[in-house]
């Protein structure tokens, strides 16, 4: 059985990285159009709110999906990954030893 929580957590990742763009984008447009106005001179300061208030719900959300994820992961699933992993370091050590030393797969 493939790891599914790798996937999703790598899913996220991705989703994260261009919904942080979107947030800072956000707020410069908003205080580069909005920092001199008075607040009651115009609806982009209650669209603003509005729009970050979604985000930080549709955070919430994720966050509480993510722990849903953690809590049902595989714990044998888990184990084998992190042997994988520790072999795959294990064998990049042995693979920069050998090179270091000259002997490249001759050892």
């Amino acid at each position: 059985m493939e790891n599914y929580t790798k996937r999703i957590k790598e899913r996220v990742s991705r989703f994260l990285n261009g919904a942080t763009a979107a947030v800072v984008r956000s707020y410069g447009s908003y205080l580069k159009n909005n920092l001199s106005k008075e607040p009651d001179e115009s609806k982009e300061a209650e669209n603003f709110k509005k729009f970050h208030d979604a985000g930080k719900s549709a955070a919430s959300h994720l966050e509480s999906l993510l722990k849903l994820v953690n809590a049902t992961d595989d714990p044998a699933e888990r184990q084998k990954e992190d042997e994988r992993s520790r072999e795959s370091r294990l064998q990049s050590a042995v693979e920069k030893g050998r090179a270091e030393l000259g002997g490249g797969d001759n050892a």
